[in-house]
């Protein structure tokens, strides 16, 4: 399916599965950088290659949704976004694994920020983020400690992808590595690794899907 408003794709079972199927995941691929759109997912083959997973159409395991939220979104951002599509049923409401390539990243950072701020009693990392798979997010360098720990004192599996090419993508994983508490995969490719070896890019997601029980 594709929606005009804030554009995006989505596959997986009918809305109304949503209700009756708990053991339903939900995927969100964000947009990366300005150049890298919801087109992107799709062209690549990774769109259709994780649709392609579902093992059966009538209730299916699987819901995946590309969207284009702006590349310089924050946490505030994300959450209306979020919130957006749960009311127009493209997504069920539950928390989501969320994949942000590069500058996306600064969106779900935002999110783990969300949580310090006193003045926000809901906890809107735990409600939306089920997992994360960060790409190489830039911004994970500049935050502070603090809130990359929101992920590892919220138990939210992360999954720290980046390419061998990618200069950042080291110092990047171990970041969330020692702060997130994320596992980290190493890909053949630069910082969008998931152009360059999209086929190990889908095998990893689902890797880490299938060892932290989110995709059976």
């Amino acid at each position: 399916d594709e929606n005009k408003s804030m554009p995006y794709y989505r596959c997986g079972p009918p809305t109304k599965i949503l209700t009756i199927n708990p053991e339903l995941t939900e995927v969100v691929l964000l947009r990366g950088a300005k150049s890298f759109s919801k087109e992107n997912w799709k062209t690549s083959g990774i769109l259709e290659t994780l649709c392609n997973t579902n093992n059966n159409d009538d209730m299916g395991n699987l819901l995946v949704t590309a969207w284009d939220l702006d590349e310089g979104a924050d946490g505030n951002e994300l959450v209306a976004a979020f919130d957006a599509m749960s009311a127009q049923q493209v997504i069920s409401g539950r928390p989501a694994v969320i994949i942000s390539p590069s500058a996306s990243g600064k969106a779900l950072i935002g999110l783990a920020a969300m949580r310090l701020n006193p003045k926000i009693e809901q906890d809107d990392l735990k409600r939306i983020v089920k997992a994360w798979v960060p790409v190489s997010p830039t911004a994970a360098l500049r935050a502070q400690d603090a809130v990359l720990e929101q992920y590892k004192t919220s138990n939210i599996p992360t999954l720290a992808i980046h390419g061998d090419q990618d200069p950042n993508g080291d110092k990047i994983a171990l970041r969330l590595i020692t702060n997130s508490a994320a596992k980290a995969v190493k890909l053949n490719g630069k910082h969008a690794v998931y152009l360059s070896s999209p086929k190990e890019f889908v095998e990893a997601i689902l890797q880490f899907l299938d060892e932290t029980s989110l995709y059976i």
